[in-house]
């Protein structure tokens, strides 16, 4: 399956909102009552309304499978499926990432079904309130965050939290898939108390990709502020250390991480796409990979 991601013209709206009611039908309705389908239904039913929203398709060749719709200024998302079929394989993912990229607004909203609730914690959203309910409808008030990445040569070492390795093998890319997740990350993680974070990056460069010899060099200093995975507070900086390293031979991996992906081309589906990206291309940039 190939997706490629475009805008849904006037011609196709009708069969996005055709996938948009039947997978609404399948997921959402049953946890909204008779008035709250009906609201839906009315909704986007509204000709008015949907004409003064966006909408962009997933499709694999002709072949709709998801829709994302917001409205005129991509602020906030109103309608976001995938067909049940096609669940689980990284096209809500692609969906968002492309929204995402082409919007120019720093926070971006949505209410969310209590189906899709989790949905959007894994992309990143967090809630605004507890659920709510209008016309019958049950919904969750959230909203997502950019997260701004920086950069530095140093800073006060009690201030590093992480260490991620860009690594390679052959000279193809290395990255790992969690357990947990559909989506690669690049080597990394926590530093331990009274660890020093060249031996965190080593440490968790073999756990998370089986690496028994290697060549390891710093890069740089990154910092992340805004909300993630391990920082709740939108205002808040948090640093790390970013590594290279080549690995010449491995062994079998014994931690949290099912399998590594040996590739020559970089991933689209990452698990931190506003992140991790954006550190391979400040390697790029000073000329260490």
């Amino acid at each position: 399956m190939e997706i490629n991601i475009k805008k849904i013209n006037n011609t196709q709206i009708p069969n996005a909102l055709s996938l948009i009611w039947t997978t609404f039908l399948q997921f959402e309705a049953p946890d909204y009552s008779e008035e709250g389908v009906q609201s839906f239904k009315d909704f986007i039913e509204n000709e008015e309304i949907i004409q003064t929203l966006e909408f962009w398709g997933a499709y694999d060749k002709d072949e709709l499978k998801g829709v994302i719709a917001s409205n005129e200024n991509r602020k906030h998302i109103c309608c976001f499926f995938v067909k049940a079929q096609d669940h689980r394989k990284g096209i809500g993912r692609k969906l968002w990432e492309h929204f995402l990229k082409n919007s120019p607004q720093e926070t971006i909203t949505v209410n969310s079904s209590p189906y899709a609730v989790p949905v959007y914690h894994k992309l990143g959203f967090s809630d605004l309130d507890t659920e709510q309910l209008a016309d019958g409808m049950r919904y969750t008030p959230m909203k997502f965050e950019r997260q701004e990445v920086r950069f530095y040569d140093q800073v006060d070492d009690r201030l590093l939290q992480f260490a991620v390795i860009i690594a390679k093998t052959n000279g193809k890319w290395v990255f790992c898939k969690h357990k947990e997740r559909d989506t690669y990350e690049l080597p990394g993680g926590h530093r331990e108390k009274d660890e020093d974070i060249l031996t965190t990056a080593k440490r968790e460069l073999k756990e998370e990709t089986g690496a028994v010899e290697f060549h390891m060099e710093p890069v740089c200093v990154y910092s992340v502020t805004g909300k993630t995975r391990v920082n709740d507070k939108a205002d808040e900086e948090t640093f790390g250390m970013l590594f290279t390293a080549d690995i010449f031979s491995f062994e079998p991996i014994h931690s949290e991480i099912e399998k590594i992906l040996i590739t020559e081309h970089l991933v689209d589906d990452w698990t931190y796409p506003l992140i991790q990206p954006k550190l391979i291309r400040e390697a790029r940039r000073r000329g260490r990979i």
